[in-house]
């Protein structure tokens, strides 16, 4: 519990300076980009391994391949969904 407090209490007192009704914690960025790795059409497995989770179950006990090329591609089309509300393009 401590390093969970120890990293979203400095990004949340942050954004709770810029926006009082910004309730954010870490987590949620591993949520959206969980979702948008789905919008995406990413398997689940390699969007797990994006994600750094461990396959479950006799699937993480046999497969131990890293999916590094496959989660490679996944987070680039995250970015690619993700680059108009950075660089502010509307769509």
């Amino acid at each position: 519990m401590y390093l969970k407090q120890l990293f979203n209490q400095p990004i949340k007192l942050r954004l709770l300076t810029y926006n009082p009704a910004a309730a954010f914690i870490v987590h949620d960025l591993f949520r959206t980009c969980r979702s948008l790795l789905s919008a995406a059409g990413v398997p689940g497995h390699v969007a797990e391994r994006c994600l750094n989770h461990k396959l479950k179950g006799v699937e993480g006990i046999y497969d131990r391949y890293d999916y590094f090329d496959e989660r490679k591609k996944a987070l680039a089309k995250v970015a690619e969904l993700v680059a108009p509300s950075i660089n502010g393009a509307s769509g």
